[in-house]
């Protein structure tokens, strides 16, 4: 979609790069701005993720917080269930829903949701479906 940004994160988000993967998503945010380009959404795809600390999750939280504040969404896709628990116990989804964030469990439904063709609640119901799974 041309109104949406991806970053893929192929490493564990954690204390030590959840500070700049934020800082890069916004950066990739703006140089697409920059260019005349009306950005809708930041997508974090989390193919390759596998695990998540506490910071990470919290990081995700205000990433959606600071893009809300800018009149955008994030989209947390791929998410795999040992990055939804770690989200869930962090409530850190909650915060990301709250501020007009979606948690998707594959890509199809965050392109769904970015094109209109899904709801939000469509990506929560899949999302809270994995998370009683892992538990």
């Amino acid at each position: 979609l041309p109104t949406a940004v991806v970053v893929r994160m192929d490493a564990r988000l954690n204390f030590v790069n959840a500070r700049k993967m934020k800082d890069f998503a916004v950066k990739a945010v703006q140089i697409r701005e920059s260019k005349g380009e009306k950005i809708d959404f930041a997508v974090i795809d989390c193919f390759s993720l596998n695990s998540v600390d506490l910071t990470g999750a919290e990081t995700l939280a205000q990433l959606a917080l600071s893009l809300e504040q800018r009149g955008q969404k994030l989209v947390v896709a791929n998410v795999k269930g040992p990055v939804a628990h770690a989200l869930k116990m962090a409530q850190a989804d909650e915060h990301i829903e709250k501020h007009s964030g979606s948690i998707c469990t594959d890509m199809q439904t965050a392109l769904q949701l970015m094109a209109g063709d899904a709801s939000s609640s469509d990506a929560a119901a899949k999302y809270k479906a994995l998370v009683q799974n892992v538990h």
